[in-house]
């Protein structure tokens, strides 16, 4: 059976654990000691006094849009967050080990700490790499299409929205003209405020592996199972690598600037996209590996001693190379180069 909406569990992520502080990091200290309050987690000073821009370690990981994660941290703790998923949130990136490559100079990693908060925008990077990964496999040698499918929102609220826009894609994948029509697939959550409209926008970005689907059918179809939409996109997929680019920036980005600047509609979002699945898989895709992703402690990975080499801690490197060290400066050239390039233009503050 399918499971769209499945209920994700908090879940602290940690690097990987050494038994040596000099060989790599450990695993993240238990919250049994902290002294927090479930009803008032503000009121604890681990909440109160935050400040990552002072943290070597969270300004590389989060530098490109501090502004944005402090609001989401806010809005966190406005909308009365657990204080476990406040604290991973806020920690996200205290524990940054810099790696290089045994038979590679060139290759160096950093191996951090993970909230994997579904608004935490560095955690949702990592998070697209995997899928889009998974998704080239799936892809490949395939007869692939890209839908959307959009919804009319009126004045409802985003809650009501997106039980309306799961419950429907359900119904639609049970009709006559979807079985023949469609293997298997995707599908990608993005959800956007329409300031002229002044209403949520969400909608559905599939990737979906089968026949010819008409657009005009699929789109009175859609409109039978809403009652007032009709909007929908299909088109032929000729660049598999493009395709998947297009659709895993949702995961990567779902705190649209629409919404994230406006701290009521920003606190609505958070609940209202809680335990959501951002991206689930459908019919002949549903139980791969790309579907697991959503589950899955999969970002993490260890550095494998056989192939790596521990340079040391973030900030020890970076200390080192203001004290005139060449090897610390290369490493660090090389790290700025690397996520440079896997950056790309994920991050994005407001």
């Amino acid at each position: 059976m399918e499971e769209d909406q499945a209920t994700l569990p908090d879940r602290r992520q940690t690097g990987p654990s050494s038994a040596d502080d000099a060989c790599g990091p450990q695993a993240a200290t238990s919250l049994d000691t902290l002294q927090t309050s479930e009803n008032d987690p503000s009121a604890n000073i681990l909440f109160t006094q935050w400040q990552p821009e002072e943290d070597t370690h969270q300004a590389y990981c989060h530098g490109g849009w501090a502004v944005t994660r402090r609001r989401v941290r806010d809005s966190l703790l406005r909308t009365a967050q657990s204080p476990d998923r406040i604290l991973r949130y806020q920690d996200c990136g205290k524990d940054c080990w810099v790696y290089q490559h045994k038979d590679d100079a060139e290759q160096v990693k950093v191996v951090a700490n993970h909230c994997m908060d579904r608004f935490c925008i560095t955690c949702g990077g990592l998070k697209a790499w995997k899928v889009r990964t998974a998704l080239a496999t799936l892809m490949k040698d395939k007869d692939m299409r890209l839908v959307t499918l959009t919804l009319s929102g009126k004045a409802a609220s985003l809650a009501d929205l997106l039980d309306r826009l799961y419950r429907h894609f359900k119904a639609l994948r049970q009709t006559e003209l979807w079985e023949k029509s469609v293997n298997g697939g995707c599908a990608f959550l993005e959800v956007k405020w329409n300031p002229k409209a002044n209403r949520w926008h969400p909608h559905l970005h599939l990737i979906t592996e089968g026949r010819f689907l008409p657009q005009g059918p699929l789109s009175n179809l859609w409109r039978a199972l809403t009652k007032d939409s009709y909007i929908v996109d299909v088109r032929a997929i000729k660049n598999p690598e493009t395709a998947a680019n297009y659709v895993t920036k949702y995961v990567t980005k779902p705190l649209q600037s629409s919404f994230a600047t406006n701290a009521e509609r920003l606190d609505e979002a958070v609940v209202a996209m809680k335990g959501r699945r951002f991206v689930f898989c459908f019919g002949s895709w549903y139980g791969t590996a790309l579907n697991k992703l959503e589950d899955d402690e999969l970002f993490d990975e260890a550095a494998d001693a056989a192939v790596w080499t521990s340079i040391g801690r973030l900030a020890d490197v970076i200390a080192r190379a203001k004290a005139g060290e060449a090897h610390a400066t290369l490493i660090l050239e090389q790290l700025e180069y690397t996520r440079h390039i896997a950056a790309g233009d994920d991050a994005d503050d407001g």
